[in-house]
């Protein structure tokens, strides 16, 4: 899938979710879209890719803020307490929300029961690799 369609989708569904809401005119104010990890790296140079063209669909200024640490954990945790009214939106990866659930003790936030995931952005691929030498 592309990234226009990506977009699309991505914005058909937070309009449908704002209006299932009771929201009028989603957007009518700024959005926030936390990226959980640090400036520079890959979710953030995504969020800003879409933040930019969700914010020119919208006419609405979409704030890329940076809330980097623990694994993803900081910043989702971030996105799981805000107000459910479509006005914060995060980016997740395996690590914050499948991942780190099996690693640490007690995550402050349930992956499943306190974010609405809306859609998949992309699949990237991981390999494994080791020196010639070792025997796997």
């Amino acid at each position: 899938m592309g990234l226009r369609a990506v977009l699309r989708l991505l914005a058909v569904a937070l309009w449908t979710h704002a209006t299932q809401s009771g929201a009028q005119g989603f957007p009518s104010k700024p959005v926030r879209f936390i990226a959980p990890y640090a400036p520079g790296g890959f979710v953030d140079t995504r969020a800003r890719q879409l933040g930019a063209r969700l914010a020119e669909l919208w006419r609405q200024p979409v704030v890329i803020e940076n809330r980097a640490g623990a694994g993803g954990v900081l910043g989702t945790d971030v996105v799981a307490k805000s107000p459910a009214d479509g006005y914060t939106m995060g980016m997740g990866n395996l690590a914050a929300l499948a991942v780190n659930k099996s690693l640490m003790k007690a995550l402050p936030y349930d992956p499943l029961g306190d974010l609405v995931h809306v859609v998949l952005i992309e699949k990237s691929p991981l390999v494994l690799m080791v020196h010639p030498s070792v025997q796997a």
